[in-house]
């Protein structure tokens, strides 16, 4: 556990380093949410395990609900910088239904 916070603070030590407004100011939009999206992911994975190595069950905790809203917006972000899944073409069987229908008693007017 001690390595892995280590990584996480050597990983975390060049963002902290300076004032945030210098760090976020100058990033294209799309960085700034990535950014934002990083330092929460960050913020409430490490209290999920502060609560866990304290005995406490992070699932009982609201920190697990705000883990899977930023996860949501993970996947936000993937979707609008075109990373995310890729929609496929899908035949709406009772909509063509409906419209051969509407078309075909058209026809026989």
């Amino acid at each position: 556990l001690k390595s892995r916070i280590d990584l996480i603070q050597k990983h975390l030590d060049p963002i902290l380093a300076g004032p945030l407004s210098e760090t976020y100011g100058p990033l294209p939009t799309n960085e700034k949410a990535q950014f934002e999206v990083l330092l929460s992911f960050t913020l409430n994975t490490l209290y999920h395990i502060y609560l866990k190595t304290h005995g406490v069950n992070p699932l009982d905790h609201h920190v697990t609900n705000e883990l899977q809203r930023v996860k949501e917006y993970i996947e936000k972000i993937k979707v609008a910088e075109g990373r995310g899944p890729k929609r496929t073409m899908e035949l709406d069987k009772g909509a063509a239904d409906r419209f051969i229908k509407s078309a075909l008693a058209g026809e026989e007017e």
